[in-house]
């Protein structure tokens, strides 16, 4: 669970899904998933082209659900991503060719 004053944005899919705990989690990919009405903001974008806009929000963390392998210049999106955290500030991705069993 997240810290009541904590701001995440989840990219690349709709696979958090928010709960009333959780109001402060901000969504993005190319298109909105089932869930994003639930998201406190959602932006559909390609992150190659740009980065996430959420103004005036500032992220302590983001998750990246496979994301970074579909990304042209994984550098220049992430650094871009960079600019939208509040230091200090955590990312954790979830590659797509992740096994667990």
């Amino acid at each position: 669970m997240l810290a009541p004053a904590m701001a995440v944005s989840a990219i690349g899919g709709d696979g958090a899904i928010p709960s009333a705990r959780t109001s402060s989690l901000y969504g993005a990919d190319r298109r909105p998933g089932d869930h994003a009405h639930l998201y406190a903001g959602w932006d559909s974008l390609d992150l190659d082209a740009r980065s996430p806009h959420f103004p005036n929000t500032r992220f302590d963390g983001f998750l990246l659900s496979h994301v970074i392998e579909h990304l042209a210049t994984p550098q220049v999106s992430l650094s871009a991503l960079a600019r939208l955290a509040a230091l200090p500030a955590v990312a954790f991705s979830i590659p797509t060719s992740l096994t667990l069993f």
